[in-house]
C-alpha cells in the first residue's frame, strides 16, 4: 500500500528556489520582471533588459564586448533585495572567451565581479543562485580540467562570496 505524501512544488523565481505560493505571490508583487539576451543590442553582444508590469520593455544594459564587459548572456539575472541584478556572460571577460559574472547595479553601472580562467571554468551558462547572505552559485559548462575529461574540461560549480 501506498501512502500519500504532500510535497508543495517549488519554483526557481531570481535565484531562489521557493514554495509554489511565495514564488506566485512574489511573482504577482514584482513591478519587473528581468532577463538577458545574447546576439543583439547595438553592438551584438547581448543586452539585459526589463519588461514592466504594463508591457513597457526597457534595456538596461547592452553588452560592449568581450574584453570590455562580457558578451552573450545565456541565461536569466538574480535580483537582490537592493534592486541589483546578477547575471553571467558565457563569453568575454579578462581573458576574452572564458566567460564572466556580474553585477549592474539600480544606476544602470555594470561590474565585472569575476572572469573566468579556464581553471575555474568556462562558458558559465544557466541563472545564478543568490543565498540569504548574498553568496552567488552557478555553473559553467566546460573548464575546471578534471582528469578523465576532454581537454576542455568536464565544467564546474562556482562560489563567489562578496
Amino acid at each position: 500500500m501506498m501512502s500519500e505524501v504532500n510535497v508543495e512544488p517549488k519554483f526557481l523565481l531570481g535565484g531562489e528556489l521557493l514554495p509554489a505560493s511565495e514564488a506566485q505571490r512574489q511573482w504577482l508583487d514584482s513591478e519587473a520582471e528581468y532577463g538577458t539576451t545574447s546576439g543583439c543590442g547595438s553592438s551584438y553582444y547581448g543586452t539585459v533588459w526589463e519588461v514592466s508590469k504594463t508591457g513597457k520593455e526597457i534595456i538596461l544594459h547592452n553588452f560592449a564586448g568581450p574584453t570590455l564587459d562580457g558578451s552573450e548572456p545565456m541565461a536569466g539575472v538574480t535580483r537582490d533585495p537592493k534592486g541589483n541584478l546578477y547575471g553571467v556572460s558565457s563569453a568575454g571577460g579578462a581573458y576574452y572567451s572564458h566567460g564572466a559574472l556580474c553585477k549592474l547595479n539600480t544606476k544602470g553601472k555594470l561590474t565585472l565581479l569575476h572572469s573566468f580562467d579556464g581553471s575555474d571554468g568556462v562558458a558559465p551558462y544557466g541563472e545564478v543562485l543568490r543565498t540569504v547572505k548574498g553568496t552567488l552559485f552557478g555553473t559553467t559548462v566546460n573548464g575546471g580540467y578534471q582528469y578523465g575529461c576532454l581537454r576542455s574540461g568536464c565544467g564546474t560549480l562556482w562560489e563567489y562570496v562578496p
